[in-house]
């Protein structure tokens, strides 16, 4: 049990460190968030490149193909941000009937 609670701590600890912004990150550094393939990663960045920074995970949902509201929160939490602000609840900007 006690290595159970070690663990889970241990994992928060680096969620915490190992934010990811979308609108900084290179294709390795947004491979290394749950939910994120080398696929996904260089769409992120190819979109970031032709349409400039993503304004909310909403934008980053709309803009990039295969992401949709879902998927952006699940990859919201696997530690992505977009500004550099972590898209919590309050401001995570994908409303769960946004659609694609």
């Amino acid at each position: 049990m006690a290595w159970t609670a070690l663990a889970v701590s241990g994992a928060c600890a680096s969620f915490a460190a190992g934010a990811v912004d979308a609108n900084s990150a290179t294709v390795a550094e947004l491979i290394s968030v749950r939910g994120i393939g080398p696929k996904t990663a260089l769409l992120i960045v190819r979109e970031r490149e032709r349409g400039g920074a993503f304004e909310s995970l909403s934008d980053l949902a709309d803009r990039v193909r295969g992401i949709g509201p879902k998927r952006a929160r699940a990859m919201q939490a696997g530690g992505l941000e977009v500004h550099g602000q972590p898209t919590g609840a309050a401001g995570s900007g994908v409303a769960a009937g946004s659609g694609r």
